[in-house]
């Protein structure tokens, strides 16, 4: 029973020390302390067209889970960063989309969660933007457990082919994020 005890004890101090390590995002996100509040528009299924002289940037967020999703469980809130700051948020299987200036742009996703371990879930990826083109990316959020019972909590994010990107627009509702005050 002592040993129970210590062992609680030593497992407490080191989840709550865990949760303390400040999450280092690359420089494509924002700041960590920005969060965003997210709603989805389930009738919206395709983008309009990129604002004149722009290239558009469209992401759908795809939730691949081994859990049963009861509530909110699986709609996971994924942070959107271009070249240093956040642009938005997706939750859920999702998609919103980013008016860009041509040129190269460096995106990033962030898991955004209480957790520290998700939180520090993040990737990047470089798109080189052309006027009146409309890019596809994909923000895969991995909850995956394996064979030895160990949980997989990752987020990705992947280009996407138009097949593939319109079946997710047309499966997701549009997300309009709000930033959190």
């Amino acid at each position: 029973m002592k040993m129970q005890k210590h062992l609680g004890l030593l497992l407490l101090l080191i989840s709550s020390s865990n949760g303390a390590m400040a999450t280092v995002l690359p420089d494509a996100c924002g700041s960590n302390s920005q969060k965003f509040s997210v709603t989805i528009q389930k009738n919206e299924h395709s983008p309009q067209n990129p604002a004149s002289g722009q290239a558009q940037l469209v992401l759908a967020e795809n939730v691949e889970s081994d859990y049963r999703c009861f509530a909110s469980g699986c709609g996971v809130t994924v942070r959107v960063g271009i070249d240093g700051s956040w642009v938005g948020a997706d939750k859920g299987n999702s998609w919103f989309v980013v008016n860009l200036l041509p040129g190269e742009h460096h995106l990033c996703v962030n898991w955004q969660s209480r957790l520290a371990f998700r939180e520090r879930q993040v990737d990047v990826a470089k798109l080189d933007a052309h006027a009146g083109q409309r890019y596809y990316f994909e923000v895969a959020v991995i909850m995956k457990v394996r064979d030895n019972g160990h949980q997989i909590d990752r987020v990705r994010l992947r280009p996407l082919d138009l097949d593939h990107a319109q079946y997710l627009l047309k499966i997701s509702g549009r997300s309009k994020s709000t930033p959190n005050r």
